[in-house]
């Protein structure tokens, strides 16, 4: 195989994981708007137990809303090769650290981006 040819199938790859991390994002999303409509609606909770829990899902949900918009943008933007793409790759590369399992994406991550084969293929 090439240099660019591997290249090209490294961008792939993490092209369907930043899909996939989007996708968690998006269901992990989904279980917090449902917990926190049970929490408002059915609990039973008042005052500052319901706040708490709102504020925890809010957080959560801020969280999880952004990381759907970074790794969406990322994996478009690697299979389009765009820079921007490239970029958000990064970015949802550091954001996956604060997983557990995350952390190893990060460091595979960050290896192959640094590369400057891989960057070239965003130039």
């Amino acid at each position: 195989m090439t240099a660019g040819k591997n290249q090209g199938t490294s961008i792939t790859v993490f092209t369907v994981i930043n899909f996939a991390f989007a996708g968690i994002a998006l269901l992990s999303l989904a279980m917090i708007l449902l917990a926190l409509v049970y929490g408002v609606f059915f609990s039973g909770d008042e005052g500052e137990e319901l706040m708490a829990g709102v504020f925890g899902s809010v957080f959560i949900g801020f969280f999880l809303l952004a990381g759907i918009v970074v790794y969406l943008g990322a994996g478009i933007g690697l299979a389009k090769r765009r820079r921007w793409g490239y970029y958000l790759h990064i970015a949802g590369a550091v954001m996956a650290v604060m997983y557990c399992c995350g952390v190893v994406y990060t460091v595979v991550a960050l290896i192959f981006a640094l590369k400057p084969e891989f960057k070239d293929e965003f130039s």
